[in-house]
């Protein structure tokens, strides 16, 4: 029998995660966002847009954890 991730919900994200199998803290690092981040929206504060669009381009694989580390290299060689 083959895994299955969960489909991408807002309102439940939690469930979501877990079925990467992926603890908190390595799961929203990927976007940016803090472990305290991620729990508040996973038990239900509002999701940001841009971290909805995130969520959503990695989900369809448009977005790899790759290009999101190179575009955070990029970032912080701009500010330099």
């Amino acid at each position: 029998m083959s895994f299955k991730p969960a489909k991408l919900s807002f309102s439940h994200l939690s469930y979501y995660r877990k079925s990467r199998d992926m603890n908190q803290v390595d799961f929203w690092k990927r976007l940016g966002v803090s472990q305290s981040g991620g729990c508040r929206y996973e038990t239900g504060s509002n999701v940001p847009k841009p971290v909805q669009l995130l969520l959503a381009l990695m989900d369809l694989g448009i977005v790899t954890d790759e290009s999101l580390e190179k575009a955070r290299k990029a970032i912080t060689k701009a500010k330099q």
